[in-house]
């Protein structure tokens, strides 16, 4: 047996079967991305480019339409429902910002590093639409 193969055999396989089975499960950026996402670069609208950003960055915690999973409420207590009105009611656009640059704390974190200001302003022009009736 090769050395690769050994490796394969003793870390490889154990640790991608363990991806499979706990995968739904597990809360790390790795292994919490959406599997099968567009990447944000290949859409090309401002609309598509926000929606394609909140499925990659926001959709695990934040639901795929702005309500969170029962799972993030019990973990996250506060965690907003992005689908109401209320909760953009009382926000503008430039707090929103503030929150996707800085983060709320330990239970979000900034994304500063992982947008630019122009993906920001985009997230928060679909994060509306979330609330809109449709």
């Amino acid at each position: 047996m090769t050395p690769f193969a050994a490796l394969r055999a003793s870390v490889v396989f154990p640790l991608g079967l363990m991806l499979v089975l706990l995968g739904p499960y597990c809360t790390t950026a790795v292994l919490a991305a959406p599997r099968h996402a567009l990447p944000a670069a290949a859409i090309t609208g401002q609309d598509d480019k926000g929606k394609a950003l909140y499925l990659e960055h926001c959709k695990l915690c934040h639901g795929v339409s702005g309500t969170p999973p029962k799972m993030m409420v019990k973990r996250f207590a506060k965690i907003p429902d992005l689908s109401r009105p209320a909760f953009f009611s009382t926000r503008s656009d430039d707090s929103l910002m503030v929150v996707l640059q800085k983060g709320t704390g330990v239970s979000m974190k900034s994304f500063a590093e992982k947008l630019s200001t122009d993906e920001m302003r985009a997230l928060v022009k679909y994060l509306r639409t979330l609330a809109e009736p449709h």
